[in-house]
């Protein structure tokens, strides 16, 4: 496991006041979850250290990692599809129109999920530097799909103070207010939310070039393919 290993007090998952006694972070780096045995563990640290959002069912394409400090598991880390088709303030600063959207939505991907274990200074700010530069070369050998950008949003009163650390943009937030969405049987539900802080990290220089750009009719495959892989839900799709 690139050296590491995941300790006994991270797999029994006691919660505690999530400090540790280390100053800052010295070598940290991810480890790719695929074997049954780390999604187990990206679930029991979910369910335990998440304070807001517990473990969930997700769709489409996604990368998720076990994060490793010194040695041990301190956290993980995720991004999928982009999940936010209508995001005023993100599709504002790219300069998407409804069109571009849907023709290159498939070049963004989300920060779904962060979980840490310790509260440790700057872990989390190194933790997204990392995701930020292998994002795009894991994302391709995956899937065969350039990703250009990543977004996310924050609850408050959260500040999201670690991925501005980072080098993300805060672009505003969420309206709030009500919205429907398929639940896990297909019914359609409404439910009320909160106003979430919008974050994006640019992964390219030229990245609103690249995310108006049209491809003839491949984006039109792209958009279709990912709506049918959103489609599936299998037991492998349950991180």
């Amino acid at each position: 496991m690139c050296g590491g290993s995941i300790r006994q007090s991270t797999l029994g998952l006691q919660p505690g006041d999530g400090r540790s006694s280390r100053s800052s972070p010295h070598q940290v780096y991810l480890k790719s979850v695929e074997t049954e045995f780390q999604k187990q563990t990206v679930k029991r640290i979910i369910n335990t250290f998440h304070s807001y959002v517990k473990q969930h069912m997700t769709y489409g394409r996604r990368l998720i990692w076990l994060i490793y400090c010194d040695g041990e598991c301190v956290g993980t880390i995720g991004i999928s599809d982009c999940t936010t088709f209508g995001q005023k303030t993100r599709d504002d600063f790219i300069g998407w129109t409804k069109d571009d959207r849907k023709a290159n939505i498939h070049k963004l991907v989300t920060n779904y999920r962060f979980t840490l274990i310790y509260q440790i200074p700057n872990l989390a700010s190194k933790v997204l530097g990392v995701v930020a530069k292998i994002a795009r070369k894991q994302w391709m050998e995956k899937y065969g799909r350039e990703i250009v950008g990543i977004d996310t949003v924050v609850k408050p009163p959260r500040t999201g103070a670690c991925y501005r650390a980072a080098g993300w943009v805060q672009l505003g937030q969420t309206l709030g207010g009500e919205e429907q969405y398929q639940s896990s049987i297909g019914v359609t539900k409404t439910k009320f939310a909160e106003p979430l802080l919008v974050f994006f990290k640019p992964l390219v220089p030229d990245f609103r070039e690249r995310l108006i750009e049209y491809n003839d009719l491949k984006w039109f495959f792209d958009l279709a393919e990912r709506d049918l892989e959103l489609s599936k839900v299998s037991a492998s799709h349950l991180l």
